[in-house]
């Protein structure tokens, strides 16, 4: 028999168990809020679905329910700012890589001249252009450092 058993039969009462929170067990994941770039903050939002037709292996489409807040204050499109981070970050890393391949193929292939310079110039500026893309997400993060600063301020004004 396992102790577990031993400590309910052996007791005077046998219906006595020890009870056990459940909030410790497994607690509530937080979810993620989004962000307002037009009032500058985590407003209150309401949701809407769009559908979205999808391929899939077999040469077919089925639709896909896509799930995208929008502020109540305003009506503007709300971003993750997670999501933000990480597409800015990618694409960022994306066109950097692309660069340093380029430039170490142009400089063991064709060496450097004026010609080769001019080349990488201009994958140069591609490069500059294409991390430039994400833009709404780039606002969303710069709207938001900027109000954490705000807010950052105003607290220590507050303390003093």
């Amino acid at each position: 028999m396992s102790l577990r058993w031993r400590e309910i039969f052996n007791s005077n009462n046998p219906m006595e168990e020890k009870v056990e929170e459940i909030e410790s067990l497994d607690p509530p994941e937080s979810k993620e809020e989004p962000w307002c770039s037009t009032c500058l903050g985590f407003t209150d939002y309401r949701r809407k679905w769009d559908t979205v037709s999808r391929g899939d292996l077999d040469g077919g489409a089925y639709s896909e329910v896509l799930e995208s807040p929008f502020c109540v204050q305003c009506s503007s499109p709300m971003l993750f700012l997670s999501t933000c981070n990480r597409l800015v970050l990618w694409t960022n890393l994306a066109t950097n890589f692309a660069f340093a391949l380029a430039m170490l193929s142009v400089w063991t292939l064709f060496g450097i001249n004026s010609a080769s310079l001019f080349g990488l110039g201009v994958f140069g500026l591609f490069c500059f252009l294409t991390s430039r893309i994400p833009q709404k997400s780039r606002l969303a993060l710069v709207t938001w450092r900027k109000a954490q600063k705000e807010e950052n301020l105003r607290k220590l004004l507050q303390r003093l």
